[in-house]
C-alpha cells in the first residue's frame, strides 16, 4: 500500500528468532515457515500494536482471501467469513517479552508487576476473557475481585466499581514505544465515564469520546433518530404515565439514547414473571 514502510523478511534458513502459532479449539499449531517470515518480518517493521491485511499466508494460495492481522490483540480474521483466530508470538530465547501496563491516577502509564504481568499474558495468550481474580501483588490483604476485560483492555475492581484501562505492549513499555490511540480506548473511555459523570442517578456520561466510526454512516444512523422513537409514537404506558418519577426516568433515557443513537444501538429487555423467579432462585442458589 502506498505509503507503507518496506516488507522486511528473515533471511531464509536464518536462524528463526521467534515461532509464531495459531489456535485450534484448546490446542495450537505452528504457522509454516513461509507465513512465520512474513508475520515476524510484519511485526518487527510495524511493531506489536500494527494491523494489516494480507493475502500472503501459505494455506490461503489460489484463494484470494483478505485475512485481518492485528498484533495487539493477537488475531486473525477471515475477512469473507468474519472467523477469528488467536494467534502468539513465542520467542525461544526469552528475549522479547509483553509488558502489561495500567492507566494511573496520573493519567499515564504504570507497569504490572513482573508476576501480575505474566499471569495476565497467559490468559491473554490462552484466549481467556474476562478473566476474573484475586491473585493480584496489589490485591493482597484486601480480596477484592478484578475482572480484566481483554476485548475492551479494561479492568474492573468489582468492590469499588472503579474501572481502569490496559495495555499491552512490547518490553520497554510505554515510556519507550509511546501510546497509540485505538479502538479499544473508546470502550474503555466508556468505563473510565461512569465514575467522572454526575453522581445522581440518570446523568449521562461526564466525558466525549470518539469510537473511529465511518462520519458518513454515523450521520445516516444519527438521521434515522433513536430506535425507540422510529415510527411511533411515544407512549409508556398506563403506569408509567401516571407516576412523574417513571416519565422522568423514561425521558432521561429517551434523551440519552437519541444523543448516541449515530454510534451505538440500544437494546431494552422487560421480566417476565418465570424471569424474576428464575432471579430469586439464582439468589438464593448463589449463597447455598
Amino acid at each position: 500500500a502506498a505509503g507503507e514502510p518496506a516488507l522486511k523478511k528473515a533471511k531464509v534458513g536464518g536462524p528463526v528468532a521467534a515461532v509464531w502459532e495459531w489456535q485450534d479449539g484448546d490446542d495450537w499449531k505452528v504457522f509454516g515457515a513461509e507465513d512465520t517470515e512474513m508475520l515476524e518480518g510484519r511485526y518487527k517493521t510495524g511493531g506489536g500494536k500494527s494491523k494489516f491485511n494480507t493475502t500472503e499466508f501459505n494455506f490461503n494460495k489460489g484463494y484470494g482471501t483478505i485475512y485481518e492481522v492485528n498484533f495487539e490483540k493477537m488475531t486473525q480474521k477471515n475477512a469473507d467469513t468474519k472467523k477469528f483466530r488467536n494467534m502468539r508470538r513465542k520467542d525461544p530465547l526469552g528475549g522479547s517479552k509483553a509488558l502489561w501496563e495500567w492507566w494511573n491516577d496520573q493519567e499515564d502509564w504504570s507497569a504490572f508487576n513482573a508476576e501480575d504481568s505474566q499471569m495476565l499474558e497467559k490468559a491473554f495468550a490462552s484466549g481467556m476473557t474476562p478473566l476474573e481474580t484475586k491473585q493480584l501483588s496489589f490485591n493482597e490483604g484486601y480480596d477484592s475481585l478484578y475482572i480484566f476485560d481483554f476485548g475492551v483492555m479494561a479492568q474492573v475492581n468489582s468492590d469499588s466499581g472503579t474501572s481502569r484501562k490496559i495495555q499491552r505492549t512490547a518490553a520497554g513499555g510505554s515510556n519507550m514505544f509511546g501510546h497509540t490511540k485505538g479502538e479499544d480506548d473508546a470502550y474503555a473511555d466508556v468505563l473510565l465515564a461512569a465514575k467522572d459523570s454526575d453522581a445522581h442517578a440518570g446523568a449521562a456520561p461526564g466525558m466525549k469520546f470518539k469510537l473511529g466510526l465511518d462520519p458518513v454512516e454515523v450521520s445516516a444512523q444519527k438521521a434515522k433518530g433513536a430506535v425507540s422513537c422510529r415510527k411511533r409514537e411515544r407512549d409508556y404506558g398506563p403506569i408509567v404515565s401516571k407516576d412523574p418519577h417513571g416519565r422522568m426516568c423514561f425521558d432521561e433515557m429517551l434523551k440519552n439514547e437519541k444523543e448516541f443513537c449515530g454510534e451505538w444501538a440500544v437494546f431494552y429487555h422487560s421480566y417476565s414473571a418465570a424471569a424474576l423467579l428464575y432471579e430469586v432462585q439464582a439468589a438464593v442458589g448463589s449463597v447455598l
